[in-house]
Parts: C-alpha cells; structure tokens; sequence
C-alpha cells in the first residue's frame, strides 16, 4: 500500500475531525432534543464520508467527471442539511428559511448543470463553497441580534476562512493540500466554535431556567409566609370570636340580665302602682325602665358594630382626613362638654384611598375614648397628627394629656370587653376592637402607649393603596 501523500493525510484528517464533529452533534441532539443538532450531526457525517473518499481517490476527484458529479452531489446535500441546521439554530424566520433554500438549491443546480456540461472543474467548484459564506453569515448575524453576546460573531469569523483559503490558494501562497482541502479548516472551526456557542447557550438557558426557579422558589416561600400568616391573623380573629362569644355571653347574663330583670320588677311596680293611683311612682318607674332599656339598646348596638367592623368588602374612595374630623367632631356630645378647642387636628392629615364610613368610626372612637377618659381636665388637649412612614403607609395618632395606662396592659385594650378603668366610666368595652378590626381590615395595624399619668397615644397605620375589595379578611 503506497504511502499517503500530503492532499490524502489532510483529507484523511478532515475526514477524522468531522465524523469526531459528527458524533459530538449526536450527543448533543441526544441530550438537548433539539432538531438542528441531528441536522449538523448527519452534515458533518456526509462531509466525513466525502474526504475519506477524498484520501484514497484524490487522482480520481481532481479531474471533472462522473466522480467529480457524485462528490458534488454528496456535498450539496451536506450543505443543504447544513443550512437548514443552522436556519434552526439560529432560530430564522420562516420567510428567511424558504428563501435561502431556495437560493441554495438554485446555485447547487447551477453547479450540478456546470460540472456536467465540463464547465466546472474540482478547483472551480470550490468558488461554490465559498459562495455560501454570505448565506451562512446572513443567519449568524440575525442569531448575533436575537441573542446578544452569544459567539455568533466568531463563526461569521470561522466562515471567512472560506473564501480567505480560496484567495490564498489561487495566488498559490498555500500548497497543495489546502488547494484541494480548503473546506476541512473552516468547517472545523466551524463545527467547533457551534458546540462552544452550543454550550454557552446551554449554560445561559439553564441559568436563566435556575434562576426562574429560585424565583418560583422565592414567590412560593412569600406565598407561603403569607399564608401562614393569614392563617395566624384568621385563628387570632377565630380566638377574638370566642372571646367575643365568651363575652357576649357574660354581659347577656350580667349587663343585660340585671336591666331586664329591672325592667320586669319596675314594670311590676308600676303596674301596682298604676293600680293604687299613685301617677308619680309610675312615672319615676317609666323613667328607669327607659333607661335601662337604652343602656341593653347601647350594648346591643356596640355588638353589632364590633360584628360589622371586619366583615364584607371595603368601598375605599379619596377621603381628605383633616375635612372628615372637621366634620365628625361637632357631632360628639363629649366635645360640648370639654375645654374649648381641646382637640387640635394636624395640618399634616393627608388625603388617601379609605373606606370612609369604616375610616370615620376609627376616629369617632379613638376621639372620644380620649375625651372620656379626659373629661374634668381644664387643661384637656388631644392632639390629631399623621406621618408619612414610607411611599406606602401612613400612620396616625391620637394623643391626650389625660390619665393613662399601663403599657404592659395595653394589648387588653384591644379586647371586647376589656377595661382598663373599671369604675366611673360609662361604655360597653367594644369601641377600641372596633378601631383594631378596622385598621386591619385595611391592611393596618393598631397599638398604644401610655404610662400612668402622662397620657396616652393610639396610633395605626393605613396603607396608602388599600386593598383590593372583596379580598378583605373577615372574621
């Protein structure tokens, strides 16, 4: 067997490099599924089968010819694959498809037609090569603007080694090998620089695909917290509830069974009364059964409010804060009874998105609760104010100079039915878990402070946006 010759080992070469190339776009379909992986796989298959023939039967394949022919076939339609392969990879439009296909199949005709005919020797048929560089670098450059810094630009650089060999070959500045085997360079590189982008683009996708989960991830944690934390919210209301009930309960046998029960022994006496003709008995009875049964009408309608003030969907609309107290506080009867101009609303009241009906009764309460425990003090003073927090909340207080609290207490006050003064003050013990419903029903929070005899300072917080109707807690 005769030694090979330089034109034989290069082709033998390019045929070892590309079934290598081959097999690796094999893989990488097989792990990726994507079609132009198998297309390139069986483009470089064909080019691999073409130059081991090359390496045997250079004599042969260097003349025009029948050989000449079939070798010109075997590579169209390498070429052919090819460029379908990289439309695909590059991810080209339709229209783009169909016509460099077209353009493709109208200049391997050409050629076929040329090499047939005598026209077109091996050296000449070359040129043809070289013709498909625009083509290619046409995809590459619509695949480097889809997917910036992606290593497209390095194989428009891989591909213009393809008509540089040719010049290069056909001024005779390289030998005979590259004269006939100039494809085996560029179409190495080629190859090489696809899988180097291959994998770069792989990288990038499951980086793109890691961090999307870390966010999936991250969004379900946030769901989860804040589910977790309704669940807290709705058994903490839950457990209010019970108290409510509990409580409800003992005024039902307390506060509202002592009333009754008077008014059923003064309706007894009035009644014997009204018998004897003792007209002035009578009337002083009527009077304490109507009070009596003004004060179980208070109680009733406090329980009712406490199981309105969470319940249903919020109706927000602009509600100017400092117009509202403007309004609401000649309607209080304690103001009447208070020092002159005691209640002293904030310039900083801010207009902002509330339920205006559920948002005056915050005030109504907290208002008065301060001008109750106030009352006697010649030097009453309560003072209205709201800060902004941050671009999305607002937080208000109500403060009075009046006799305090306990802080450590000060969680009770939020209670139905808890007090912290038990005698001398008249109410039901509802008003302040009427405000804290409210106030979360927004989305707010409530709190107190106080020390005993220096005052005492409510504040909650509203969102600047409420929420959503009909998503609203209820309890």
């Amino acid at each position: 067997m005769p030694p090979l010759d330089s034109n034989a080992t290069l082709a033998l070469t390019g045929a070892c490099l590309h079934l290598a190339l081959a097999v690796l776009f094999l893989l990488t379909w097989r792990e990726l599924r994507t079609p132009w992986a198998w297309k390139l796989s069986v483009g470089f298959a064909v080019f691999a089968a073409i130059y081991t023939v090359n390496a045997w039967q250079f004599q042969a394949v260097q003349r025009a010819g029948p050989w000449l022919t079939v070798t010109a076939l075997w590579t169209s339609l390498a070429y052919i694959v090819m460029t379908s392969a990289l439309a695909d990879y590059v991810v080209a439009p339709p229209l783009w498809r169909r016509l460099l296909i077209g353009l493709l199949l109208a200049l391997i005709v050409s050629a076929m037609l040329a090499i047939s005919l005598g026209w077109l020797d091996r050296r000449g048929a070359q040129w043809f090569q070289a013709a498909l560089v625009p083509l290619w670098s046409a995809l590459f450059l619509w695949g480097a603007h889809r997917e910036p810094r992606s290593g497209h630009m390095v194989n428009i650089v891989a591909l213009l080694l393809m008509p540089l060999l040719t010049l290069l070959t056909h001024f005779g500045l390289l030998g005979p090998p590259f004269d006939d085997n100039r494809g085996v360079l560029p179409q190495t590189v080629l190859g090489i620089t696809l899988l180097t982008t291959t994998l770069l683009r792989a990288q990038r996708q499951a980086n793109q695909a890691l961090t999307a989960q870390s966010q999936a991830e991250a969004e379900l944690r946030r769901t989860n917290e804040a589910l977790e934390q309704r669940i807290e919210q709705r058994t903490a209301h839950l457990r209010e509830n019970i108290e409510l009930l509990e409580g409800f309960n003992r005024n039902v046998s307390h506060d509202l069974r002592g009333p009754l029960g008077g008014i059923a022994g003064l309706a007894s006496l009035t009644r014997d009364a009204v018998a004897e003709g003792d007209i002035a008995n009578a009337v002083q009875n009527l009077d304490a059964m109507a009070h009596q049964a003004t004060q179980s009408q208070a109680l009733v309608d406090a329980l009712l409010r406490l199981a309105r003030a969470s319940s249903g969907d919020l109706h927000p609309t602009g509600v100017d804060t400092r117009a509202m107290l403007a309004e609401l506080l000649p309607s209080l009867p304690r103001l009447a009874r208070a020092p002159v101009g005691c209640v002293t609303p904030s310039e900083r009241l801010p207009l902002l998105q509330a339920d205006p009906v559920l948002l005056r009764q915050v005030f109504v309460n907290l208002v008065d609760n301060a001008l109750k425990f106030g009352a006697g003090q010649p030097t009453l003073r309560v003072v209205v104010d709201a800060i902004r927090t941050d671009e999305a909340t607002w937080q208000f207080s109500v403060s009075d100079n009046g006799p305090g609290f306990d802080a450590q207490r000060a969680e009770g006050l939020f209670r139905p039915f808890r007090r912290q003064h038990q005698g001398g003050y008249e109410g039901s013990g509802v008003g302040l878990s009427v405000v804290r419903r409210i106030v979360e029903h927004h989305g707010g929070r409530v709190w107190a402070e106080s020390s005993p005899g220096l005052g005492a300072t409510f504040r909650f917080t509203l969102p600047a946006q409420p929420r959503a109707a009909g998503v609203a807690d209820t309890a």
